[in-house]
């Protein structure tokens, strides 16, 4: 059995945050919470369109609500990684709030996200 490597403990921030900043933060965090609420809702409502598609693969109502869905999906996704990365990843990149090591990890998956994302297909509009 492989030992796991633990990282060191690194104190969340290089100094206390200062108080102006508290509202800010708690401002970033309600609004990328409500972001993946919206994307879970998103995720739910694809399934159920792919749910009726599958019942009835020729069922036109329920292709175009998969490629309605599927569309935010995409967009929201994108803008999303793009507020993650400038808030909160330079936020503590700036505050040493979150480990250089972390920091390389999530930047080599984030890369890895955005180059999946651009390999998804557009897809074409349903014709009624």
């Amino acid at each position: 059995m492989d030992a796991i490597q633990l990282a060191p403990r690194v104190p969340p921030c290089a100094g206390p945050i200062p108080e102006l900043q508290i509202p800010m933060i708690n401002t970033m965090v309600r609004y990328l919470e409500s972001e993946h609420r919206k994307m879970d809702e998103h995720v739910l409502q694809l399934a159920l369109a792919a749910t009726r598609l599958s019942r009835d693969p020729s069922e036109l109502a329920a292709k175009a609500r998969v490629l309605d869905v599927w569309d935010e999906i995409r967009h929201e996704l994108w803008s999303h990684l793009q507020i993650e990365d400038e808030l909160v990843f330079g936020w503590g990149r700036t505050h040493q709030a979150i480990s250089p090591p972390l920091l390389d990890t999530l930047k080599v998956e984030r890369q890895e996200m955005r180059a999946l994302l651009a390999t998804l297909p557009e897809l074409p509009s349903v014709e009624g």
